[in-house]
Order: C-alpha cells, then sequence, then structure tokens
C-alpha cells in the first residue's frame, strides 16, 4: 500500500507535467505562427522591394522622356520666339519704309490742297447755286435746248 499514498502525488505531477508540456506546445505553435507570419512578411516585403525597383526605373525612364520631352518644347518655344521677333523687324522696316513714302507724297499733294482750298473759299454759295442748276435744267429750258439741238440737226 505503500504505492498508494505516492499515487496522489504522482498524479499531481504527471498533471502539472502535462499542463507544463501543453503550455510548452502552445508557445511553440505560437511562435511557429508568428514565425510562418514573419517568413510571409520577408517574402511580401520582398515582392514589395521588387515591385518597387522595377516602378522606379520606369519612374526614371518617364522622367527622362518628360525632361527631354520638355526641353524640345523650349527648345522649339526660343525658336518660335527668334522667328517672331524676326517678323516684327521686318514689319516694322516695312512699316518704316511706307510711312516715309506717305510722308513724302502728303508732301507733295500738300502744296496742291492749299491752293485748292484757297480757290474753293473764293466761290461763293451763289456760283454753286447757278452750276447745280445747270445739272438739273427745268422743264421748259430743256425743251428749248432739245429744240435747239434738233434744229441744228437738221440743218
Amino acid at each position: 500500500m505503500p504505492y498508494l499514498v505516492f499515487t496522489p502525488s504522482i498524479n499531481h505531477y504527471v498533471r502539472l507535467r502535462n499542463e507544463e508540456r501543453e503550455e510548452l506546445e502552445e508557445q511553440q505553435r505560437h511562435l511557429h505562427v508568428g514565425l510562418d507570419k514573419l517568413r510571409d512578411t520577408v517574402t511580401h516585403v520582398k515582392e514589395l522591394h521588387k515591385s518597387l525597383t522595377t516602378k522606379r526605373s520606369r519612374l526614371e525612364a518617364k522622367n527622362g522622356e518628360a525632361n527631354e520631352k520638355l526641353q524640345q518644347m523650349v527648345n522649339d518655344q526660343e525658336a518660335a520666339s527668334i522667328n517672331i521677333q524676326v517678323a516684327l523687324v521686318e514689319q516694322e522696316r516695312f512699316i518704316t519704309q511706307r510711312q516715309e513714302i506717305v510722308k513724302r507724297d502728303l508732301a507733295d499733294a500738300e502744296p496742291t490742297v492749299l491752293e485748292a482750298q484757297s480757290t474753293i473759299s473764293n466761290i461763293k454759295r451763289q456760283h454753286l447755286q447757278e452750276v447745280r442748276a445747270m445739272a438739273n435744267p427745268q422743264q421748259r429750258n430743256r425743251m428749248i435746248k432739245h429744240r435747239g439741238h434738233t434744229s441744228i440737226w437738221w440743218d
């Protein structure tokens, strides 16, 4: 019967050992799950890093293309600006030449215009009315004029 005295102690020891073993297994499972997650995370980070490297190289290529295009646009704009400046200089030269021609023509015409003004200022209003009346003669005058022409014609 001596073994019966130790049985509860042994059972208690076995139960403690089983609990410790279960706790250790639980901790080990927890560590394995954590390690698996870390491995997955490392794999995912490597994939993201590869993707980042690829995208970075594409971005650099696109930036290079954009810079080239921008430089081309700046060069085109500078060329257009130079062409516009040349055209403006040509137009200014043409305008200056035309102004000189017009000024010469005006200087040549000015004495004639002044003479015509002085001549016109001497015309009286009554004389202008007489000239207008001659352009539109009255009916009677027209008939007389017409008869005179026809008689000359028949003679």
